[in-house]
């Protein structure tokens, strides 16, 4: 321990002298050598771009100087107006003879051209051309541009292949002064060689160079003549900087350009950037020599102050670990009023006050144990209790939705840290929201008050159940809604009874609707087919208005077999079963359709010759088609289709039953009804037949089509086959068993004789047109008839005189008097009256009902003649056994 405190105030130590000594030493010395690295660079940089300044001037006179010579000789001598000798004597002056040796070998030929760009005279350094050897050179470009432009040509510098020496043209157009017409063309050929000895003349420092480049980076001159020979090429420098240079190593490089007319000269100077830093190198060891000193001074005076505070730190550091290994009576040596003094006498005070909190700790931890023990005993009670909960029962975060408690009953799936409300409960990824489901921390932290609300949750079986959910919010001591406590209770079974409760209801007011309906319909009808019948035997067989007469009949009984189907729907009343042939009946059910049914929709039919005949309900038939055939139509609604009813025999074996039929073996007659709507989804298509279930919209079912279909097949012994494809359409096959009996077929046409009598009747009925039809039925069959319209006022007719009346006919319901009440009354005057109760529809009784208070026979609106007759007939003979 001593040695670790020991090493880590002598680390302090020297870090923070090294911050405070050498750390500025090394900042403003690194500081100068920057410094005079930076003036140094930049005196190098100004002297070098003035000897670049230098040699650019130097080159740039001797080109122009020459030129100034050529045009001077020109101007004044005129060779073009000379014979030969003496253009070649001028010529050979220029080439040979300059006045200043400077500029001796500088030209290496000279070519004399007239206008038209032939060669008058041509003089060479290396070679003599005899005037038979002339050129024409009129589409050189020596020529044409001093020619058309009358000005100065420089050429592009190019290289002679045999020596590899650059060389230079420069054109001089010669005038005639008087009217400045094109004389000629002098072309000078300039040795680029020149450039040589005016680099050697300038020197770069020790080693440094200058050298020319041309617009490509081709070399034109170097003080070794060997690399401008092997057509060295160079990227040329934009501007001054610090490159690779040609000496092979890192140099300061300027650049400046000269132009010869369209020629462009790169003038580069180089020197080696080891020579342009020399001085700062020196410079920068002295700083390094006077820091190595300033170190050494630094790591003395270190160790002497270490010595001197380390020393008392030992005392601290022995009392220190005592008191670490339990030992509290140890106390830090003072040994003086400088700062280690105060640190051991605060560090005794820290002690014993350490001692009291040790005490004040352990009995506090003592008092802590007490009370983790009454809280786990608390928890456990908690979670007993909500274990034992039936319902669901959540806590949850109102910031992140996630669930922190819940018990076993609200676990609908897995359950993690992280698991949301609206995950577990709802199957989604978002909260609930909206009028239809609004979520219930949203609403807590709104109002800050307890709610109620229904939900449909799912559970982990993905099935569907209503809960009615009470929250309320836990509060931190601010009042903010942290938590949100759930209970939710299963209402399912509440939800489903109060619906069902609902429909019966509907029902019920439909029921009682149809009825009032069946009451007057009937009586309208009864009109119309009692005058229809009686019209009808006015008619000859052969009189086309017979077979008017007829249709009127056909269309009557339609009608009142359509009336039985709105009682048969509201279950007020009972079909009978009957051996049946179910075609004739579908087909006039789909007729009935037609007119319902959009034409966007193609309805097929598709049947087979059918003998087959089934027990059955005709109002049945047709409810069962219009149930099949409207659900077709509502898959079809928005896109069309095609509706196809077909109808086959088909004989199911044992074998078929076991593999994927539920009814008895044996054969059936199967109606099939397909369309290609929307198709009905896989999770639907198992609940169709659920009462009050359905896919539709509000106001376009009820839930109640197929299942009332279902429990009409079922009851006949038969069964309901399903295929159904998303997106495509589906297929219903009901499946009918049949029966071995001859089918009774309607017969709307009364071929039978009439049964006549000559009693005398009383025809009792509010309804004045049935009272005028019965009353010439009646008459027809030869009777005497008594007519009233009020039942009070029959009764009276027969009570004073209730010999002379045979029978009576009366109908139920009237006001002041029902039938039963009418017939009541007219028995206790006289108990062997015949009397037949007529009723459109009434639920106050029946058949069977009305025999019980002794009426002897029962008949129902409309009727035609014939069944009067017979009736009639029936009552009179029971009158006289």
């Amino acid at each position: 321990m001593q040695k670790t405190i020991k090493e880590s105030i002598r680390r302090k130590f020297q870090i923070w002298l090294i911050i405070l000594s050498i750390g500025p030493l090394l900042f403003f010395g690194g500081l100068l050598v920057w410094q005079n690295l930076m003036v140094q660079l930049q005196e190098i940089k100004e002297l070098q771009n003035k000897l670049t300044q230098l040699v650019s001037n130097t080159i740039s006179s001797n080109i122009h100087e020459q030129e100034a010579i050529l045009l001077s000789s020109v101007r004044i001598n005129n060779p073009i107006n000379l014979d030969y000798n003496s253009q070649y004597q001028m010529l050979s002056k220029l080439l040979f003879s300059a006045a200043d040796k400077k500029h001796i070998n500088i030209l290496n030929s000279l070519d004399l051209l007239d206008s038209k760009g032939n060669e008058l005279v041509r003089l060479s350094r290396e070679t003599f051309y005899p005037p038979t050897e002339n050129r024409n050179l009129s589409r050189a470009e020596e020529f044409l541009i001093p020619a058309g432009k009358g000005e100065v040509y420089y050429s592009p510098v190019f290289v002679y292949e045999r020596t590899g020496e650059p060389f230079m043209k420069i054109a001089i157009p010669i005038v005639d002064l008087r009217n400045l017409d094109l004389m000629g063309v002098l072309v000078a050929e300039i040795k680029m060689e020149f450039m040589i000895n005016v680099l050697r003349d300038i020197r770069i420092g020790e080693s440094g160079i200058a050298y020319i480049l041309d617009r490509h980076g081709r070399l034109l001159a170097h003080p070794n003549p060997s690399m401008v020979l092997r057509g060295t090429y160079v990227a040329v420098p934009q501007q001054a900087a610090i490159i690779m240079g040609l000496q092979g190593q890192e140099s300061l490089v300027d650049v400046n350009t000269i132009m010869f007319g369209n020629q462009q000269f790169n003038i580069v100077t180089e020197l080696p950037l080891s020579e342009a830093l020399r001085y700062t190198v020196r410079s920068l060891a002295a700083v390094l020599v006077f820091l190595l000193i300033a170190l050494g001074g630094a790591v003395a005076l270190e160790l002497i102050l270490a010595r001197q505070i380390i020393r008392p730190i030992e005392s601290l550091s022995r009392v220190s670990r005592a008191i670490r290994e339990g030992d509290f009576s140890q106390q830090a040596k003072i040994s003086g009023q400088d700062e280690i003094g105060v640190l051991a006498a605060s560090f005794n005070s820290m002690t014993a006050k350490l001692v009291e909190t040790i005490h004040s700790l352990e009995k506090q931890m003592a008092e802590i144990k007490e009370a983790e023990v009454q809280i786990i005993q608390q928890n456990e009670f908690m979670n007993n209790i909500m274990s034992s909960l039936t319902h669901p029962l959540h806590v949850i975060d109102v910031d992140n939705y996630t669930i922190k408690m819940a018990n076993k009953a609200a676990n609908f799936g897995s359950l993690s840290e992280n698991s949301t409300c609206y995950s577990l409960t709802h199957h989604s990824d978002k909260p609930c929201g909206g009028t239809d489901h609004p979520c219930t921390i949203k609403e807590i932290k709104k109002t800050l008050l307890p709610v109620c609300l229904d939900h449909i949750h799912y559970d982990d079986q993905g099935k569907a159940k209503f809960f009615e959910v009470h929250g309320y919010p836990i509060f931190d001591k601010e009042g903010k809604v942290i938590q949100v406590i759930e209970y939710s209770l299963d209402v399912t079974t509440k939800k489903k009874l109060e619906g069902e409760l609902r429909q019966s209801q509907k029902i019920e007011a439909i029921g009682t609707l149809a009825g009032g309906i069946a009451h007057d319909f009937n009586n309208i009808l009864a009109a119309i087919i009692g005058y229809a019948d009686m019209a009808r035997e006015e008619v000859p067989e052969t009189s086309e208005i017979r077979e008017f007469i007829d249709q009127i009949l056909t269309a009557g009984n339609r009608a009142k077999n359509m009336v039985a189907h709105i009682l048969i729907f509201s279950r007020e009343t009972e079909g009978e079963r009957h051996p049946i042939n179910i075609q004739p009946i579908v087909k006039e059910t789909i007729k009935l359709l037609r007119a319902t049914i959009p034409t966007t929709i193609e309805i097929r039919q598709r049947f087979q010759p059918l003998s087959g005949t089934i027990l059955g309900d005709p109002t049945h038939i047709h409810q069962i088609v219009m149930n099949l055939c409207t659900n077709a139509y509502h898959a079809m609604e928005k896109t069309g289709g095609v509706l196809e009813i077909e109808m086959e025999e088909k004989f199911i074996s044992a074998n078929d039953i076991r593999e994927n039929f539920n009814v008895a073996p044996g054969p059936y007659v199967v109606l099939k009804v397909s369309d290609t709507g929307t198709g009905i989804k896989p999770a639907v298509l198992e609940r169709i037949f659920d009462p009050y279930f359905t896919t539709k919209e509000v106001d376009k079912g009820t839930g109640l089509g197929l299942s009332v279909t279902h429990g009409i097949v079922s009851s006949y012994g038969g069964m309901i086959d399903v295929e159904s494809c998303e997106g495509k359409g589906s297929t219903f096959r009901v499946y009918f068993p049949m029966v071995n009996q001859e089918a009774v077929e309607p017969d709307f046409e009364q071929s039978a004789p009439q049964v006549k009598g000559n009693a005398t009747i009383l025809l009792v009925d509010d309804e004045p047109n049935i009272v005028k039809m019965a009353t010439r039925m009646l008459e027809r069959l030869g009777y005497k008839v008594i007519a009233s319209t009020s039942s009070k006022e029959a009764l009276n007719i027969f009570r004073s005189t209730p010999a002379e009346i045979d029978l009576v006919l009366t109908d139920q319901t009237m006001p002041e008097l029902t039938g039963t009440e009418l017939a009541i009354e007219l028995l206790l005057i006289r108990p062997d009256l015949p009397i037949i109760l007529s009723t459109g529809y009434s639920t106050q009784i029946n058949e069977q009902s009305a025999k019980l208070v002794g009426i002897k026979e029962y008949i129902v609106k409309p009727y035609v003649i014939h069944d009067l007759a017979i009736l009639i007939r029936s009552a009179l003979r029971q009158e006289c056994p």
